[in-house]
């Protein structure tokens, strides 16, 4: 009979402390969207919701701030020559990617020529190729 008792009383312990446990749980963060997503590549097939998503994914050197003015993210600094033709960014130390490989230059310059290839699609290569 002790032991019965014993069980049920470690048994309720338990389920008390799950039953905590799950009443702390955070609430999944649900949204909806008016439309399926465009696209997952940033910048290529924009729209309000494939930018709500892919913002949530990947970050940029740089982003808007509370204030609306373009600051740094990934980029710790930014440099712009006289002539604002040169844009210098000093990487933010210690970014790193889902697995755990650090960010570096080699990897700002990789994605920059993937965007600014011929056939990219980026909606904002004009910009930045004697066109815009």
């Amino acid at each position: 009979m002790k032991t019965k008792l014993l069980n049920t009383a470690v048994a309720l312990a338990l389920g008390a402390l799950a039953g905590s446990a799950l009443a702390q749980a955070p609430a999944p963060l649900r949204i909806s969207f008016t439309a399926d997503i465009r696209s997952t590549e940033p910048g290529v097939n924009r729209d309000s919701n494939s930018d709500a998503v892919v913002l949530h994914i990947v970050e940029g050197l740089v982003a808007y701030g509370e204030d609306a003015e373009v600051r740094p993210l990934l980029a710790e600094s930014i440099d712009i020559s006289p002539d604002g033709k040169t844009y210098t960014f000093k990487l933010r130390q210690g970014v790193k990617f889902h697995n755990g490989a650090p960010l570096t230059s080699a990897d700002v310059l990789w994605t920059w020529q993937h965007y600014t290839a011929a056939n990219a699609g980026w909606r904002c290569a004009s910009e930045f190729d004697g066109r815009g």
